[in-house]
């Protein structure tokens, strides 16, 4: 078990990498793993098995797999319009569709936010606007009222 490779329980993949660690108590472990293959997560827990020689026994706990099947191609047309991997497999991990998660720009609001500073507005006042409902330029461009004490 000391050094053995995680394969993924869903592809049988070994291009795993370990998302977090956390010690449950003195005797069990909890680790995520992310298969960069099938975008795959998946929890184990181990602990120490004391028969005639301890051994560690590594359980898969549970399993979380993203609908969408991503090829390395749409990836890389991703990875061309700017969109990183790691926000690709975490927007289809919190419900994004995979064509809009391939193809919504990360930094929708750059443009808009550059522009509110200039007109002395905070990014988060922008934000609040847009969540409000105001369409982009009018919430970088109409001024803040002014506090009055």
């Amino acid at each position: 078990m000391w050094g053995e490779s995680m394969k993924c329980p869903i592809c049988n993949s070994s291009d795993v990498e370990r998302i977090e660690k956390r010690y449950v108590n003195e005797k069990l472990i909890e680790r995520d793993y992310d298969c960069l293959d099938c975008l795959t997560i998946y929890t184990t827990k181990e602990y120490v098995e004391w028969k005639s020689i301890p051994r560690i026994v590594r359980e898969t706990a549970y399993i979380r797999v993203c609908d969408a099947i991503l090829s390395k191609e749409e990836l890389q047309e991703a990875n061309l319009k700017g969109i990183r991997t790691d926000n690709v497999k975490a927007r289809i991990r919190n419900g994004w569709s995979k064509e809009k998660a391939l193809n919504t720009p990360t930094y929708k609001y750059k443009r808009y936010i550059r522009k509110a500073r200039e007109n002395d507005i905070l990014p988060q006042t922008f934000y609040k606007r847009v969540k409000l409902g105001w369409d982009l330029e009018t919430a970088a461009t109409k001024k803040p009222r002014k506090k009055v004490r």
